[in-house]
């Protein structure tokens, strides 16, 4: 490990730091999962079998896709109390943070002019299909994290779509948080076959109007490939941090925060910015010490991300320059004064403040959705929340009087774009 002199690096290093993998890995890949998406929409539930079978080891002609009421109730029964009560407290963390977030943006109605009336109403969508993913672990925050939201926002009909174990069963601990969160329409699916699926709708999955949730680069790929039919949301990949810290930082305290996202996997990128050269030399001996601790797998993905996570700067106001050039999923602002700070953060998924709010906090429990843009995509989206299932629309309303006003400015616009009725209309009235 090297701390990294933000002022003495070339324009290449620098570009190289926050450098993310690309989902356009090769044609072949592109190639295979347009060949899943395509025969999906061709033969339906025949090829997605084929497929489940092929890259998950179900046999659903021999047992279900869609998870039951009675896998649910021995979910429950399999997990921990203490399990079962932890997502209880965080569920009513989020869904009051949720609750908060609808009524913040309430129908709104103006009278910009006279005799023109400008209203605008909200609804929700009216299907979605959120996905979670399983192969690195379990993930049951992801649920809830996008199940609350999708409820709270009124959608009627809302899906889950889990990749099975090879027997065929979902991790209990996501069966119960979506049970929790009011969802019980779960599907045993994963991959590129699962976005198809409810991209395209079959005899046994519906077609929805919007699919959610992170996913492999597979999951990514065929997100776009199907993006013609419905929203798939913003791209979001690998977990990304950054800490900005100065000389009073806890080295300790970095260290263990620096190791929360980088953990998620070899692709990760995590990245402590100071402009202290000490505390940064303190934080990297006992980042080797916690990483030789980790057990596998997740020790050798700390070792591959952690070999560049050091950046010297000259400044606090030079380290917000860097973190708006990375545009980081997760920021935390180890500083004397964070506040003063934030004016100048302009590209991040999330701030947190201070040692005492690690990322693991926000992650589970902050109230705020852990479904963050990466990949720099935090310079132009935000997080998930309640208002990517309701949609907006306006309603305006002239009175004749009006109409009669504006008549003459319309119709010189109209005809200059070469639009006949746009124009010949105006001569009715």
């Amino acid at each position: 490990m090297q701390i990294i002199d933000w002022n003495r690096a070339t324009e290449e290093e620098k570009s190289r730091l926050f450098s993310r993998p690309s989902i356009d890995l090769s044609k072949k890949l592109k190639n295979d999962v347009e060949t899943i998406v395509l025969d999906i929409a061709d033969r339906g539930d025949k090829a997605l079998f084929e497929y489940a079978l092929r890259f998950d080891g179900v046999d659903f002609k021999k047992t279900n896709m869609v998870v039951t009421s009675q896998e649910i109730a021995q979910a429950y029964k399999y997990l921990d109390p203490v399990l079962i009560q932890a997502l209880h407290s965080v569920i009513d963390i989020v869904s009051s943070f949720t609750e908060t977030d609808l009524s913040s943006k309430r129908d709104i109605s103006t009278n910009p002019h006279p005799g023109l009336s400008v209203r605008t109403i909200t609804s929700p969508i009216p299907s979605c299909a959120l996905y979670v993913p399983f192969g690195k672990g379990s993930f049951p925050s992801m649920v809830y994290m996008q199940g609350i939201p999708a409820q709270a926002a009124g959608v009627p009909f809302i899906h889950f779509t889990i990749p099975p174990d090879k027997n065929g069963a979902i991790d209990p601990a996501c069966l119960v948080a979506a049970h929790m969160c009011g969802i019980e329409s779960i599907y045993k699916l994963g991959g590129a076959h699962a976005i198809a699926a409810f991209a395209h709708g079959t005899q046994t999955v519906p077609k929805v109007a919007k699919i959610l949730g992170p996913g492999s680069t597979v999951v990514s790929l065929a997100k776009q490939l199907v993006s013609s039919l419905c929203d798939t949301g913003s791209y979001t990949g690998p977990s990304e941090s950054c800490i900005i810290c100065d000389a009073q930082a806890d080295p300790e305290a970095l260290a263990g925060n620096l190791l929360i996202e980088a953990e998620h996997g070899p692709d990760s990128l995590a990245v402590l910015i100071s402009s202290d050269r000490h505390v940064l030399e303190a934080c990297i001996p006992i980042v080797v010490s916690l990483i030789d601790k980790t057990p596998e797998p997740r020790q050798s993905y700390l070792r591959k991300v952690i070999k560049n996570s050091f950046i010297l700067v000259d400044s606090l106001e030079t380290a917000c320059t860097v973190c708006t050039i990375y545009a980081p999923e997760h920021l935390q602002l180890q500083i004397d004064d964070p506040e003063s700070l934030i004016p100048y953060i302009h590209n991040a998924g999330e701030i947190l403040i201070g040692e005492k709010t690690p990322f693991s906090l926000a992650n589970y429990a902050g109230g705020t959705s852990a479904v963050l843009p990466t990949s720099g995509f935090s310079k132009s989206n935000s997080a998930l929340s309640v208002h990517d299932f309701r949609r907006v629309t306006a309603i305006v309303e002239a009175s004749p009087e009006k109409t009669k006003e504006l008549r003459q400015h319309t119709k010189i616009l109209a005809q200059y774009e070469g639009f006949h009725h746009h124009a010949r209309i105006f001569d009715t009235f």
